[in-house]
């Protein structure tokens, strides 16, 4: 698999995708934890308005356990395959924070890689998945407010 074109196209936006896996793994969110149940919904609501600011209808369900389904939808052009992208915003608790070489709700950049909670397990998926709707797509509402 050729991945040159796909890293010519991110390359620009590192910093933009930087800033959104940011937002979002600043937030101590397990929905384990009842006692963080604050930081699970704001985790939640970064996700509701970050769909929403790429044009997307947003529809937010409760659940049982109090994790929020949030569901996005896009009409495609006519004609176009439907696409179906899932992830969670949700983490495995961080444990002890002493036992991280950085603060584990910041993203920290080291030897050309990304560390934080979640980063790769699923807050990262969900950060790509914006990016990608803003390479694949027509410009998102987000797009045109940068220019």
């Amino acid at each position: 698999m050729n991945t040159d074109n796909t890293t010519a196209q991110l390359d620009p936006n590192r910093d933009r995708i930087f800033k959104d896996l940011s937002g979002l793994v600043s937030f101590n969110s397990p929905h384990s934890t009842p006692e963080l149940a604050d930081q699970h919904s704001a985790a939640a609501d970064w996700v509701t308005a970050a769909v929403a600011e790429h044009g997307f209808e947003v529809e937010r369900h409760p659940t049982v356990d109090n994790a929020d389904v949030i569901i996005g939808r896009r009409a495609g052009t006519d004609g176009a395959p439907t696409v179906l992208l899932y992830s969670h915003y949700d983490i495995v608790p961080a444990g002890d924070p002493a036992a991280w070489t950085s603060d584990p709700f910041t993203l920290t950049a080291r030897d050309g890689r990304w560390y934080g909670r979640g980063a790769s397990d699923c807050k990262g998926n969900i950060a790509m998945h914006l990016e990608t709707c803003l390479l694949y797509t027509s410009p998102s509402p987000r797009d045109r407010q940068k220019s």
